[in-house]
């Protein structure tokens, strides 16, 4: 992870960002949109010592009194991220269940598995897309702006926290042919991370 203090943002964010500062000023309430498996919980360590909003996994309503912002990463590590957690937590999804009891399957034999339908179908922990979560949000972040965006939003960024909640990978990480078909699952997303992520 590259310096998070450090990181210089696009001009077109700081555009965004000057607005939204010039909102919050007004009297505008900030509201984080934390989308899972994105450094959320890192994240909430700065946010829940200020008066920002966390709106914890949950997608975000445009309101004339908000602003709002989200952190974002690339889907495919995202979703190895994801796979990785609700396997290391055994969740009770009768989908997951299976796979989690085989501890001798890799993260790709369960990919090659896995359907799309299969993913969607899953209840306990449901994996909705960027998309989902960036929808009407003011702006959108790597885990590198992040930082410097809360700094120029006038926040203290100076306490430093750890990185929290990593999926451990006890099950290897995913091969080109995985990959493949996780960007075919999730390919709006896959243009929706390229888009924030222009120079």
């Amino acid at each position: 992870m590259a310096s998070l203090h450090k990181m210089e943002l696009p001009p077109w964010k700081l555009d965004i960002i000057r607005t939204m500062k010039t909102k919050l000023d007004s009297g505008r309430e900030l509201v984080f949109v934390h989308t899972p498996k994105c450094a959320g919980q890192y994240c909430a360590q700065y946010i829940n010592s200020t008066n920002i909003r966390n709106n914890v996994h949950t997608k975000y309503e445009r309101s004339d009194n908000t602003v709002a912002f989200t952190v974002i990463r690339d889907p495919i590590k995202r979703f190895e991220s994801y796979l990785n957690y609700i396997l290391e937590h055994n969740v009770s999804d009768p989908t997951i269940h299976i796979y989690a009891n085989r501890l001798n399957m890799s993260l790709d034999d369960i990919v090659r598995d896995l359907t799309l339908e299969k993913v969607q179908r899953l209840r306990t922990i449901p994996f909705r897309t960027l998309a989902y979560y960036t929808e009407d949000v003011d702006l959108v972040l790597t885990i590198d702006e992040f930082l410097p965006a809360l700094a120029l939003l006038g926040y203290d960024t100076n306490t430093v926290h750890p990185i929290r909640n990593v999926s451990q990978k006890r099950r290897g990480v995913l091969n080109e042919e995985s990959k493949a078909k996780i960007r075919e699952w999730y390919k709006d997303d896959i243009e929706l991370f390229r888009f924030f992520t222009r120079i």
